[in-house]
């Protein structure tokens, strides 16, 4: 997953707005359940058209285990991998979340521009696990949110980006 956050983080510096995915290669019969790495995407109803709006809009996640989710919202509104002109600060809001009763997570931390840890949450092995953060809006600003979880799973929200 660090590859992951990095590879993210280096498209963004080259002025790419990306979104998050992780996956896995396989070539044979035993299709999506080689390991638990999935991309998710937040969709308003299951179509072709509303998975293409998802990937368009990059409301997007990628995750080391198979049902966890994390959601970032920035001002109560807005998706992760929004893209924010004339704001003065983002009010974050991350969720991590996962169905299985017995996975918890261990924290959520908010990266800044060029990789700078902005914040770390304690979850205290909460599920779900919800944290906020504010960041001031100086020059153009992005923030990824990473959660980890008791199991070493983890989870990266796509970006929101930000300029005053």
């Amino acid at each position: 997953m660090r590859t992951l956050l990095r590879d993210l983080y280096f498209q963004t510096l080259q002025g790419l707005a990306p979104l998050a995915t992780y996956n896995q290669d396989n070539h044979g019969c035993d299709w999506g359940t080689k390991n638990d790495n999935r991309s998710g995407f937040f969709l308003p109803e299951l179509t072709r058209e509303a998975l293409f709006q998802a990937m368009f809009e990059r409301r997007s996640f990628a995750t080391t285990d198979k049902n966890a989710t994390i959601v970032m919202m920035a001002q109560g509104e807005c998706w992760m991998g929004s893209i924010l002109r004339g704001a003065t600060y983002l009010n974050l809001r991350v969720t991590a979340s996962d169905p299985d009763p017995d996975d918890a997570f261990l924290a959520i931390e908010f990266y800044g521009p060029q990789k700078t840890l902005l914040s770390t949450f304690d979850c205290a092995g909460t599920n779900p696990c919800v944290a906020e953060l504010s960041v001031p809006v100086i020059g153009s600003t992005d923030v990824v949110a990473r959660a980890t979880m008791q199991d070493g799973g983890s989870l990266v929200a796509a970006p929101i980006w930000a300029s005053p």
